[in-house]
């Protein structure tokens, strides 16, 4: 008699506790639509506590789920607690099975979770809303000859003004370093001053080492070709190394000395085709030339 007592006191309990937990069901109108057709889930919430944290829905639940429209909540009582309900259109612009998985709710700080749902979407054409139909493309009109031209035109002079800029800053700078201050007074540096404090400067930040070939090359050529222009007269700046001989042979330089120039010549052209770490005593015999030919032929009668 007492073991059926006790018997009967547990179940009573056992069906208190499950009566005053949470409950999350959701529903479909429809198991199966086709391509763009709405179907309405609701979500029901039974809880015996208010102490509720409903979820924050996004655009859509899967990849090819989206949600067309949230529902307002609906609150009201029932004996025991609080039911809750929403409502969410949602669609599928792609074909196949898709399974919603299981929303999640926070009751009382615990998880409660819904049962999933398989939706089928087949292909069709479905009569939408209006207002839920996808944003059609925008057409745009062809653009005129005169557009064209200054599509293209705009990149053009973009590039003409920056290009402009940096001949101007080059410009500036390079006469911004051939003058050095003596007494609060600007002072123009003798060739001979430029040529030595850029040599030097060659010397001492070795780009070479550091990979940046290309600069070293561009510096040595520079320096060579500004001095056979100061000192012979010559336009080497844009000329390449057969016209500067060219140019040579007319000066009445001694072949010996027109040799030794060619040659210093070759040498900055092997020194751009090096493109190596290994070839850092190249680097280092090209300096050594630079240097000699200042020596041995000097800076002549205009320093």
């Amino acid at each position: 008699m007492k073991l059926k007592f006790w018997g009967l006191i547990f179940f009573l309990h056992l069906a208190a506790v499950l009566i005053g937990q949470p409950k999350l069901s959701v529903f479909q109108s429809k198991e199966q639509i086709i391509w763009g057709e709405p179907d309405t889930l609701t979500l029901v919430l039974k809880s015996a506590t208010d102490a509720i944290s409903w979820i924050e829905f996004k655009d859509t639940l899967l990849a090819e789920v989206e949600v067309l429209e949230y529902g307002k909540i609906d609150t009201g009582a029932f004996e025991g607690g609080w039911e809750l309900q929403q409502n969410l259109i949602i669609t599928s612009f792609d074909t196949g099975y898709f399974v919603i998985p299981p929303f999640r709710i926070l009751v009382g700080g615990d998880s409660v979770f819904s049962n999933p749902l398989l939706l089928r979407v087949e292909e069709g054409v479905a009569e939408i809303a209006p207002d839920l139909l996808p944003i059609a493309d925008i057409l745009e009109e062809p653009l005129s000859l005169w557009e064209k031209l200054w599509g293209w035109g705009k990149y053009v002079l973009l590039i003409f003004i920056i290009v402009l800029i940096i001949w101007y800053v080059r410009y500036w700078y390079l006469n911004k370093k051939s003058k050095i201050v003596d007494g609060g007074e600007l002072i123009e540096k003798t060739f001979k001053e430029r040529f030595e404090t850029e040599l030097l400067s060659i010397e001492m930040d070795k780009d070479w080492e550091q990979g940046r070939l290309k600069v070293f090359y561009t510096r040595t050529s520079d320096l060579l070709r500004r001095y056979l222009e100061f000192r012979f007269q010559l336009k080497a700046m844009e000329q390449t190394t057969s016209e500067i001989t060219a140019q040579l042979e007319l000066t009445g330089i001694q072949q010996m000395d027109r040799e030794r120039l060619v040659a210093a010549l070759r040498m900055s052209d092997m020194v751009k085709f090096a493109r190596s770490q290994g070839a850092s005593g190249q680097h280092q015999q090209m300096i050594a030339v630079l240097k000699e030919l200042s020596e041995h032929f000097g800076f002549g009668e205009n320093e």
